[in-house]
């Protein structure tokens, strides 16, 4: 079948024409031969029932006399039937009394055996009948008559000559036909093919021109409408992509001036800030006191902005270090980073009495110091959102899936609402103020720049009330 399947069209529908034509006509000649067979048969039948009628009429006084002159001259009748191929008159105690043959017929084994039990049977190509010889009652004999088929295959052996220059007929058609259907469609379809192959290949200014308007014709205009909105759709693609290039492009030395700006920036203000936040200290130290309650408030908001500002481009310093400033990558063990980050935080987890637990953690490829900065933010959010008068209860656990690790951090704090979700990774994005939470917002978005660095994901699930989990992922194999 697959065979078949890869055979071009034309000879697809020669095959087919070939095959239902000879099949057909196969149906046809055996549906003739049969009938043929049994009309002859039945006919043969009813004229040796005909011949038996007469010979038994007129043999039956030549056996009553024993008179086998007229016996033989009775049977000789039958030369004017050539259905009659054998015929024998037997006496009554079974002895041959007279016989016809016609010319070429052999009579031995007949004569041998005796006519057998009356009745009409078919013997392969033979056709036998025997029938009693009676006279008033009285059996006087036995009556043999045999015919053949050799008539019926005359017949059968015109048919099949027929039949077989008919068929050579339908050869010699479906050959002229091969070559037509070759010319209308099989020539056509390969060079539709040909322009398909070309178009595989890159040209997509191929083109098929046919001027029929038939099945083929039409899939050719379909064809060349299809490849030219190909195209079309591929130079704006091109397009597309060249503009997206250049907007990428150009986000990207944008964001590296930002960052570049950022880490000027905070880094060039860290020194004036830290005189302004030096003098103005040092005002509280002396003066707090010796002057008026409205100049000690003054000096109060002044120090707490000055603080404020310090920790502000510290964390904006922070930021742009993560890519500027990041260690090499190496195996790192992550039960040691959490050990680290908890060392860092021991003493806001004993103010706020918090219980920290954590799974067995694998060992990963990341930058040691920027990975214990991202626990120690994710573990201080924890212990900072806690519910009032709740110590906070924190588990770190991890799992492996497919070819990444993943993180969680599971608290039983304020919560967050989910549409806050993508918010709270942003810069500067708070969803309280100072005076309920202290912090610069900074913290998740260092986070998120983090785990981009290492090639993860971040993110947080959580509901008001009942906690927050925030996930992140670390691939176990970088990519380059």
């Amino acid at each position: 079948m697959t065979h078949f399947r890869n055979q071009p069209i034309q000879r697809k529908l020669l095959l087919i024409i070939l095959v239902t034509a000879v099949s057909s006509l196969a149906l046809v000649m055996a549906g003739i031969f049969a009938f043929e067979v049994g009309t002859y048969r039945n006919r043969l039948k009813r004229e040796l029932s005909e011949l038996s009628d007469m010979i038994t009429v007129n043999g039956a006084p030549a056996l009553a006399f024993n008179d086998q002159p007229i016996a033989y001259e009775i049977l000789s009748t039958l030369n004017s039937s050539p259905a009659v191929s054998m015929a024998v008159l037997y006496s009554r105690n079974g002895r041959v009394f007279a016989t016809y043959f016609r010319t070429g017929k052999s009579s031995v084994g007949i004569l041998k055996s005796g006519p057998g039990p009356d009745g009409i049977r078919f013997s392969g190509e033979r056709v036998e009948l025997v029938r009693a010889v009676e006279q008033k009652g009285r059996r006087l004999g036995t009556l043999y008559l045999q015919g053949d088929m050799a008539g019926v295959k005359d017949r059968l052996r015109g048919y099949a000559a027929v039949i077989l220059i008919v068929v050579l007929g339908i050869i010699g058609g479906a050959f002229l036909l091969r070559t037509l259907l070759r010319r209308l469609i099989s020539d056509r379809l390969l060079t539709l093919s040909k322009a398909a192959e070309r178009i595989g290949r890159g040209d997509l200014g191929a083109r098929v021109f046919m001027e029929s308007g038939d099945e083929i014709g039409q899939l050719a205009d379909t064809f060349n409408r299809m490849t030219a909105k190909l195209e079309h759709d591929l130079a704006e693609r091109k397009r597309s992509e060249e503009e997206r290039e250049r907007l990428l492009s150009d986000l990207s030395r944008s964001n590296r001036e930002l960052e570049q700006f950022a880490y000027v920036a905070s880094h060039d203000l860290q020194e004036p800030l830290r005189m302004v936040a030096s003098y103005v200290q040092l005002l509280e130290t002396r003066y707090k006191g010796r002057l008026d309650e409205k100049a000690d408030t003054y000096i109060g908001f002044a120090v707490d902005g000055a603080r404020r500002m310090q920790k502000l481009i510290q964390g904006l310093l922070e930021y742009s270090r993560i890519t500027r400033k990041g260690a090499e990558l190496r195996t790192v063990d992550v039960n040691q980073i959490v050990s680290q980050a908890l060392v860092n935080l021991s003493a806001a987890v004993k103010e706020s009495r918090a219980t920290i637990t954590k799974d067995d953690l694998p060992t990963v490829l990341g930058d040691e110091l920027q990975l214990v900065q991202l626990f120690q933010n994710l573990l201080a959010n924890a212990i900072k959102y806690r519910k009032p008068d709740t110590p906070p209860l924190v588990l770190i656990s991890s799992g492996r899936k497919n070819r990444e690790w993943v993180f969680s951090v599971r608290d039983n704090g304020i919560g967050i609402e989910s549409e806050h979700f993508d918010r709270i990774f942003l810069i500067f994005q708070r969803l309280h103020t100072r005076e309920e939470y202290a912090g610069t917002g900074i913290g998740l978005s260092l986070c998120k720049r983090i785990v981009e660095r290492h090639q993860g994901r971040i993110w947080v699930e959580s509901k008001p009330g009942e906690g927050s989990t925030f996930f992140f992922t670390l691939p176990v194999q970088l990519t380059s």
